[in-house]
C-alpha cells in the first residue's frame, strides 16, 4: 500500500505530473470539513510533514485525500 507521502513523491519525479495540478485534503483539527491545499503551495515534506509556503505543517497522518487533476491518486481507507 502506498502512502501519501509516496504519492507526493511520484507527482515529484513522473514526467507529465505536476505539483501545482495537485490538491491535497486532510483532516483539519479545528473545522469539522476537510481542509485543503493546492500543491502550488507546498514548499516541502518530510518523513512525517508537508510544509507550505504560508509556514503551516500538516501531519501526513491527517491526509485524507490526493487529487491530481481531478483523479484521485491517494484516499485513506476507512
Amino acid at each position: 500500500m502506498l502512502h501519501a507521502r509516496d504519492i507526493l513523491n511520484g507527482i515529484k519525479w513522473r514526467d507529465g505530473f505536476e505539483l501545482a495540478d495537485t490538491m491535497i485534503f486532510y483532516k483539519d483539527r479545528i473545522k469539522p470539513e476537510l481542509g485543503y491545499i493546492e500543491g502550488g503551495k507546498v514548499r516541502s515534506w518530510d518523513k512525517s510533514f508537508i510544509y507550505t509556503d504560508q509556514g503551516s505543517a500538516i501531519p501526513f497522518h491527517r491526509v485524507e485525500l490526493i487529487e491530481h487533476r481531478g483523479k484521485d491518486l491517494y484516499k485513506r481507507k476507512k
